[in-house]
Parts: C-alpha cells; structure tokens; sequence
C-alpha cells in the first residue's frame, strides 16, 4: 500500500509566484479590512441616527402634548413644520451615510479588481515536477557518460558519518537490605 503526500507548488494556478500570490492576498485583505472598518463605522452612525429620529418623534409628542393642554393653536403648527424639518435633515445624514458605505464598497472592489489585474494572465508558468513518481522514475539509472568527475580543487564529497550507537543504559542500583528490627526483652 503506497500513500502519497501532496507538496505545495511554488506557483499558483495563475501563474503568479507563491511570493506574488501572498502579496496580492495581502493587499486584497487589507482593502476588505478598510471597507470593513468604514462600512461598521457608518452603520453605527446609521443606528445613531435612527435613534435619534425616535427619539426626537418622541419629544415632539411630549411638545405636542403639552401645546395641546395649553390651547395654543400658533405653536402647534410651528412645531409640526420644525419636527418634519428636523426629521427630513435626519433622514438626509442616513442617505449620506448610506451613500459613504457604498462609495467606499466600490473603492475597495477596484483596489482589489487593480490587485488582480496584476497579474499577468499571459506570464508563462515554470514547469513543476509530479508529487506522484512511479517508481521506474524515481530509479531511473544514469549512464557513466552523464556524471560529471569531480575537478581536482574541490575536495570530494565525504560519506555522511554513521550515527554513533545509543548509550547502554546503567544498570539500575541493587536494593539496599532493610535494617534488621531490634527486638527489646
């Protein structure tokens, strides 16, 4: 029974070394990151907003209320213009904000569109051996006229040195006898 383990190569299905390949993932994080920090940034501002739209309903009530206890006609008018005016400028800050969230979406998908594109689809990949070898290739001989004789400047290749042998373990101490009870009459 053979297994065979997976090895990773050192280029990527596009071509791109594994170093360029880690880059460009990089940057394309850190363009998801940036939009991630705005996007939750503008969302709590969208959340704030909207409470404070509830809350000023709920004061205009109150006022509302109120005026109406008093009778007073002129006030009542002047409160409804000045709440819608209030509440339409609210509104404006959520389509605002709503419309930094999409801008900052859209830089962020052609920073990493641009990322991509940096990678030349026509770059030609480097040949990368099989993980999977049978094993007339991984014995393949080579002839005597291939090997190259070592030059006489280079001192020759030592054999790697045989490991040393494992300690004997020492034997283990005998027992000492126990001491011998005195016995008193």
């Amino acid at each position: 029974m053979s297994s065979t383990t997976a090895t990773t190569p050192a280029t990527t299905n596009e071509g791109e070394s594994l170093s360029e390949h880690c880059i460009r993932s990089l940057k394309n994080c850190l363009q998801q990151s940036l939009f991630c920090l705005s996007k939750s940034k503008g969302q709590t501002l969208i959340q704030k907003t909207k409470m404070d739209i509830e809350s000023r309903k709920k004061v205009f009530g109150v006022d509302y209320m109120n005026a109406l206890r008093s009778g007073d006609n002129e006030a009542l008018d002047g409160m409804v213009e000045k709440a819608m005016a209030d509440l339409a400028a609210l509104d404006e800050k959520i389509a605002e904000y709503e419309g930094e969230i999409a801008a900052a979406e859209k830089t962020k998908d052609e920073a990493i569109a641009k990322n991509n594109e940096a990678v030349s689809p026509t770059k030609e990949k480097p040949p990368v051996a099989s993980p999977e070898k049978t094993t007339d290739e991984a014995t393949e001989a080579v002839s005597p006229a291939e090997v190259k004789p070592p030059d006489d400047d280079e001192p020759a290749a030592s054999p790697a040195p045989e490991p040393a042998p494992a300690p004997e373990p020492a034997p283990a101490p005998a027992p000492e006898p126990a001491p011998a009870a005195e016995t008193t009459e």
